[in-house]
């Protein structure tokens, strides 16, 4: 194993300085993606809301089955971004690059079978695999027949859950988002096949579309964004991967609220409050805390959306991305608080205000004692074990077990040492206006590497 990580690292090493990507003919601009995304036209609100229910039931593992000529999938799977491509160089100040494309294929949903689906590669880095890359599918790419729908259901998002051996954490994370009264996407699992060969257990994410903006906020005419490494500065380099997800999104709330953002005192609370949910945001806030969302806005500047509610025309946040939840990061060990993230601008000005600081720990006391039961999150965690864990193969079962094991001992511990440190409330050192994760090539480096075949578990020879 130590074999294998120095393998890695070395190769992350080389990747890291020397990758290099002709980006002239790569489109620069991710194109917004909810415009045609509606529901099928026979059915009512309700109707709709109990099949999609009954498709997230996390009661159940999806059997989703992909046939693609072999051509294509390996086509698809040998796309990819890289650190460079995002953020190196002049590549910082673009917009994040498209890498995917659709490659057509057909589904089968537990024995419904799709002609016609489009399937392309999701994610960004770190999701990254050849192997059992993470999907996104499309049942009507070229059939938009009203046929085009399971369970009410025409897209699907299968992550790969690359970087949660647990495999729980995103299903975990938004279950418990939501009992603090946070907009979530649905979640359950898939076993996911690919021209026949088991690919294992994919999380099944509800996209963030049309469909999930009119069962949560009742009217999907409102701004979308989604936010990687981006956030809310009057700076082109933090603006730029800040993504407009509709067309006709004009971008003067997110200008709204990054100027609110300059301003001071009492005068910055009111002209926050009027383009934000305080409420809201505080609440997603101290959530992200404690779930141990680290790399989500609050913690990362990443894994985030926000939608301007047509209702009330205020922002409110939406967790993505959650599949390093319940996990302490190597900030603690260097001396970071448990008790709440400033990374985010946002909420590094509001951690500044006397009365917004005490708004969060006054909802970090109501999370506490109303919200964190070690005993309904240590259940809810065992009832996903259970469901999943038949499916685990034998390879992956030590870092499975493992990966548990670190879940369940974040969830015992968290709301302990968040409440040691609020008893004492030692200084907390304040994140302000920070650098974005810019790179910039420092020059080649060449290398000879030896590894052993087999010393790796993994089902897949080719990664052993």
């Amino acid at each position: 194993m130590k074999h294998y990580k120095a393998f890695c690292l070395l190769l992350l090493v080389i990747c890291f300085f020397s990758c290099s990507e002709n980006t002239e003919n790569q489109e620069t601009t991710m194109m917004p993606d909810i415009q045609e995304d509606e529901d099928p036209s026979n059915l009512s609100k309700q109707e709709r809301d109990a099949l999609h229910d009954d498709f997230f039931d996390l009661d159940r593992i999806h059997i989703i089955e992909v046939e693609m000529s072999e051509e294509d999938w390996d086509e698809m799977r040998y796309q990819r971004r890289t650190t460079i491509s995002v953020f190196g160089g002049e590549n910082c100040y673009l917009p994040v690059p498209h890498a995917y494309d659709y490659f057509p294929g057909n589904v089968t949903i537990n024995g419904e079978r799709f002609e016609g689906a489009g399937i392309r590669k999701k994610g960004l880095v770190g999701s990254f695999s050849l192997v059992r890359p993470s999907l996104k599918i499309r049942l009507d790419r070229w059939d938009d027949s009203d046929q085009s729908y399971y369970s009410g259901v025409k897209r699907l998002t299968l992550n790969n859950n690359k970087q949660d051996p647990a495999v729980i954490r995103q299903c975990l994370s938004y279950w418990y988002f939501k009992k603090a009264g946070i907009t979530v996407p649905r979640c359950n699992f898939a076993q996911v096949f690919v021209n026949g060969v088991d690919k294992g257990i994919f999380t099944n994410v509800e996209p963030i579309k049309k469909p999930f903006l009119r069962h949560n906020f009742g009217d999907d005419s409102g701004d979308l964004y989604e936010g990687t490494f981006a956030d809310f500065i009057d700076d082109p380099i933090w603006q730029v991967k800040m993504e407009k997800k509709n067309d006709e999104n004009d971008g003067s709330h997110y200008r709204k609220l990054t100027s609110a953002l300059e301003l001071n005192g009492k005068e910055m609370v009111q002209k926050v409050s009027e383009v934000l949910n305080l409420d809201n945001f505080i609440t997603f806030w101290a959530m992200e805390t404690l779930a141990g969302h680290w790399d989500g806005y609050t913690g990362n500047t990443n894994n985030f959306l926000f939608y301007v509610n047509p209702e009330d025309s205020l922002i409110y946040f939406i967790p993505w991305g959650t599949d390093g939840t319940f996990t302490p990061h190597r900030w603690h060990s260097l001396g970071a608080p448990w008790r709440v993230y400033t990374n985010g601008h946002l909420a590094s000005i509001l951690y500044q205000n006397a009365d917004t600081r005490k708004m969060y720990y006054d909802k970090m006391n109501y999370l506490l004692e109303n919200i964190y039961n070690p005993k309904e999150l240590n259940n809810m965690a065992e009832k996903m074990i259970s469901l999943v864990s038949p499916h685990i193969g034998s390879h992956d079962r030590e870092f499975f077990e493992d990966g548990i094991k670190d879940v369940l001992d974040f969830a015992e511990k968290i709301a302990e040492k968040i409440e040691i440190e609020m008893a004492t409330m030692t200084p907390h050192p304040i994140h302000g206006y920070h650098n974005p994760p810019c790179k910039e090539e420092a020059g080649f480096i060449r290398g000879r590497v030896t590894t052993k075949m087999g010393t790796f578990p993994s089902d897949n020879p080719f990664e052993t």
